[in-house]
């Protein structure tokens, strides 16, 4: 049997708008027999800083709608008895009218081990599919693809739901921004270096019981109040914008509290690459489904 993975892509993370950096142009001397003078340095583009998350999830929109595809390298630990660490490859591609696709390739191991197996998530609009690690499951030549569905009795299968749906919600960051309102804010900003690229490092804490009261979303309130009821008090997610608004990386960092009292910090760290270029995301066929003709 393969591990059941304790990982999944963070809450928040932030494609954001380009700004367009400005163009210096040459003066030519007037009168007969000038020269023209020579074109002045070209500075970096300039950062653009915000100061609320609303004005984030504003631009958010508008880059996330133009870029339409992002890769992603996934990393994070957790404190929980034992240590676990995750290691995951992604690619996303935003579909017609806020649809997603996804493929991640993810395993999770102890900590400080070497890599464990990985199983491969495949999300579609309305449907979402498991590829097992090589030689975990046998199944029939050219099935490779498990469907997932709703087994109540089955907790693997539930482990594996619960993970795609939180993949789905964090697939779209500009609508979970919109939904916390108030509750998310910006609590530190500052320029900053991430390979020798120019950013801006912005902290972004969520108030998760503000939030739950300043709701009017069914939905979105059950699901901080079963945050705060699972312990959780706030989570922290600090993200690297480049000149263009767009994420270079993000850390969250979160903290649940059990009901024994013993506290479990999670960190999770996406590093983005390729934005607005191509990515490879199949559709499997029936032939290529376990249980498909």
């Amino acid at each position: 049997m393969f591990t059941v993975p304790m990982f999944t892509m963070p809450m928040f993370t932030v494609p954001m708008f380009a700004v367009p950096g400005a163009l210096l142009l040459a003066a030519l001397v007037a009168g007969c027999g000038g020269q023209p003078t020579p074109p002045g340095p070209t500075g970096a583009p300039e950062l653009p800083h915000y100061t609320t998350v609303s004005q984030l999830v504003a631009v958010a929109a508008d880059q996330q709608a133009a870029d339409r595809s992002v890769k992603l390298h996934l990393t994070g630990v957790t404190t929980e008895n034992p240590p676990n660490s995750m290691l995951g490859d992604g690619e996303l591609r935003y579909d017609a009218g806020g649809a997603i696709a996804m493929q991640v390739l993810q395993s999770v191991q102890p900590l400080d081990s070497p890599a464990g197996p990985a199983f491969t998530l495949l999300i579609l609009p309305n449907q979402a599919y498991l590829k097992p690690p090589a030689g975990t499951v046998s199944v029939q030549p050219g099935k490779i693809w498990f469907q997932m569905r709703s087994i109540p009795t089955n907790p693997t299968v539930n482990r594996f739901n619960q993970i795609v749906q939180s993949l789905r919600d964090s697939a779209n960051p500009t609508r979970t921004f919109a939904q916390l309102g108030d509750g998310a804010s910006i609590v530190e900003s500052a320029d900053d270096t991430l390979d020798g690229v120019p950013a801006v490092r912005y902290k972004i804490t969520l108030d998760l019981a503000k939030a739950t009261q300043q709701q009017d979303n069914p939905a979105v309130m059950k699901a901080l109040a079963d945050l705060v009821a699972s312990g959780g008090a706030s989570d922290d997610t600090t993200l690297w914008l480049d000149a263009r608004n767009r994420p270079l990386r993000m850390v969250l960092s979160k903290s649940v509290t059990a009901d024994d009292g013993s506290h479990t910090t999670y960190v999770v760290t996406v590093r983005y690459r390729d934005w607005g270029q191509p990515v490879d995301i199949p559709t499997p066929t029936p032939a290529q489904v376990v249980g498909g003709n």
